[in-house]
């Protein structure tokens, strides 16, 4: 599976508000072309090559944030990194002055994703089915004042009704994901900054042909002027091997996985001032030793919000 972010932290406090509470709606156009990915349009595939048609879908685009701080100690709730698989929150503390470090800790949930009962039945239409996912963060941002940061996640998935796992043990899909990853801020002025980062995530499912290891990298740049308009572009890189040979195409899966994001923020929208609009575009996919698992996608939207 392709473990690609739509958003990146699309809406990042760092570079777009100095207010931690705000709310923002709006939509997305998202272009894809995956045997995957649950669609009316995509319901039959004919055989295990590359997927023949691509289609589009909008998305919505919810995020929000609010939080209440008592002597630098408080809670927040607000919305994880926007996703293909849709929205959910997130709920945690944080203690900004913890040992020179800003620590936060918090639980997630997302709603549940449509995905296939069995992805690889040909030649009829596939019936879908939904995966839940639920997890925990820690988030340990410059660590002593070294502008180094550190972030530890958990997430567990489970498939409601999984066919093709309960036909091939290899394939279950039920498990659990860790990650971690480790950053350095760096300021080139006082409007721009590079954010370079390391990651580092592992699968561990019921069936050990979709366990995995995945280590990649990361880098943002980012400029925000003083009139209000900030922009940022966000590139991932990584690489997947899995544990185990695929049972249906008798080879170990191994996936290369690549995006890259722009996104423009504008402040005070008609001179209203909390009042914020954003743009952004992106393209990204995952490149498969197995030709089933090739992906590709491209996505743009538009979004408003209200800071306070």
């Amino acid at each position: 599976m392709i473990r690609l972010l739509i958003i990146i932290s699309l809406i990042s406090a760092s570079i777009c508000s100095a207010q931690n509470n705000y709310i923002e709606l709006g939509s997305a156009y998202l272009y894809q072309k995956s045997n995957l990915a649950v669609d009316s349009k995509n319901e039959i595939i004919h055989n295990y090559s590359e997927p023949d048609d691509a289609f589009g879908k909008f998305i919505p685009v919810v995020r929000f944030n609010y939080s209440q701080n008592k002597n630098g100690t408080g809670f927040y709730i607000g919305s994880p990194s926007l996703s293909s698989s849709g929205g959910g929150f997130l709920i945690g503390l944080k203690k900004p002055g913890l040992l020179n470090t800003e620590f936060s800790v918090y639980l997630s949930y997302r709603l549940p994703e449509e995905v296939w009962e069995d992805p690889f039945l040909l030649k009829k239409e596939r019936s879908s089915t939904y995966k839940d996912s639920y997890g925990f963060g820690l988030n340990l941002n410059n660590i002593s004042n070294t502008r180094f940061s550190y972030k530890l996640k958990l997430l567990s998935e489970n498939i409601r009704d999984d066919v093709i796992g309960s036909n091939y043990s290899r394939l279950q899909r039920d498990g659990y994901i860790i990650s971690q990853e480790i950053s350095k801020n760096i300021r080139m002025s006082n409007k721009m900054f590079l954010n370079l980062g390391i990651f580092y995530k592992k699968g561990e499912y019921e069936g050990d042909a979709n366990s995995y290891d995945e280590p990649g990298i990361t880098a943002s740049w980012g400029y925000l002027s003083s009139k209000g308009l900030s922009a940022r572009i966000i590139y991932s890189l990584s690489y997947a091997k899995y544990a185990k040979e695929h049972p249906l195409f008798d080879k170990t899966k191994k996936d290369v996985n690549e995006n890259i994001i722009l996104v423009l923020r504008k402040n005070n929208i008609l001179n209203l001032k909390n009042v914020f609009a954003s743009a952004y575009i992106g393209v990204g996919g995952s490149f498969s030793n197995i030709d089933f698992y090739e992906k590709r996608l491209a996505f743009t939207g538009m979004s408003a919000g209200y800071s306070f």
